[in-house]
């Protein structure tokens, strides 16, 4: 964790056992939800608790690396508990709950901007609903592939996307009674003859569109209707969204991208380790902040109140930016 005033790094959590992965806070600041990482990483028998707090570490780069002594465990034989989700308390360093239901690598996780609620999808083919407040899941939603989620940020709609393309949205109160709309992303592939995986989703701050990223492709979808609006082809531009592994461990155009507050702009990473400014309204590239990533900037996200931006690229690396006025920084 890192301080967004002076970029220090301030504290970093090491899950010896089960690695970390899709991090994100909850509504209470002093803590923090998190998914595993076991199978995806190096395994050893080194013993140890499963998470412990440390301060700034000068010798450390990375918030969510290893030390050579902190190699992550063989996992146990319970796939349930392999890939539980742990909610953990920053104030006092202890695990608040755990949540248990998944049985492959949890892939996203997104918490509802309203209530204490969260979503969460697996490489096991589900999307499982939850509350911070009891460890039971509250709902199963299945699917054919992978799945990624997202949220709306009044709390009423989630949407559900899969890796052949397909996008379905849900009424967040009534989610058992199944889509209330579902539709396409992207074009067939004529050498494939599938389309694009959906690798990440983001409601608009007005809740009007969807942005949906697949195959190196930005789509902006009507959230009412689910009539594409808007593709920009990033890698016409950047060279591609870049290639890696996502939290599944699959290869391929894996980069987020995210809507400014202000509803005009995208945000997204390109193979050129630049992060680059979209306009949501014509498709035009905006701006091209700052120096290279040491990689790629595989993840971009807007700081919820502020001014404030965040890229990480593929090679550990972190950037805070300050957009200026007409998409600068």
């Amino acid at each position: 964790m890192y301080r967004t005033s002076s970029g220090e790094l301030v504290k970093t959590l090491y899950s010896k056992k089960y690695g970390c992965s899709c991090v994100t806070f909850t509504h209470a600041s002093q803590a923090v939800l998190y998914a595993s990482k076991v199978g995806l990483i190096g395994q050893s028998n080194q013993r140890g608790p499963d998470l412990t707090a440390r301060g700034f570490d000068s010798a450390s780069t990375d918030p969510l690396s290893f030390p050579p002594s902190a190699q992550v465990k063989q996992p146990s034989k319970d796939p349930k508990k392999d890939h539980a989700l742990r909610y953990h308390s920053l104030y006092n360093n202890e695990y608040i709950r755990y949540f248990m239901g998944h049985t492959a690598q949890v892939v996203n996780v997104s918490m509802d901007a309203v209530t204490d609620e969260f979503l969460t999808a697996s490489a096991d083919g589900t999307v499982r609903l939850w509350d911070l407040r009891t460890p039971a899941c509250n709902g199963v939603i299945r699917c054919a592939t992978t799945p990624c989620v997202a949220s709306d940020l009044q709390g009423l709609i989630f949407a559900a996307a899969t890796d052949d393309g397909e996008l379905k949205l849900y009424d967040a109160r009534k989610y058992g009674q199944g889509p209330f709309i579902d539709f396409q992303v992207g074009s067939v592939d004529p050498g494939t003859g599938k389309r694009p995986r959906v690798t990440c989703a983001k409601f608009s701050p007005d809740g009007e569109g969807l942005l949906c990223v697949a195959g190196g492709t930005m789509y902006i979808i009507d959230a009412f209707k689910g009539d594409e609006l808007m593709r920009i082809n990033v890698g016409a531009e950047t060279g591609g969204m870049g290639q890696g592994k996502d939290a599944a461990g699959a290869t391929g155009n894996n980069l987020e991208a995210c809507w400014t507050p202000d509803n005009k702009c995208l945000l997204s990473g390109g193979a050129d380790s630049r992060v680059h400014v979209w306009s949501a309204v014509n498709g035009s590239k905006v701006a091209t902040w700052g120096s290279r990533h040491a990689g790629i900037p595989s993840s971009v996200r807007w700081a919820p109140g502020m001014m404030l931006a965040a890229s990480a690229c593929t090679e550990g690396g972190c950037a805070l930016w300050i957009p200026k006025a007409g998409g600068g920084q």
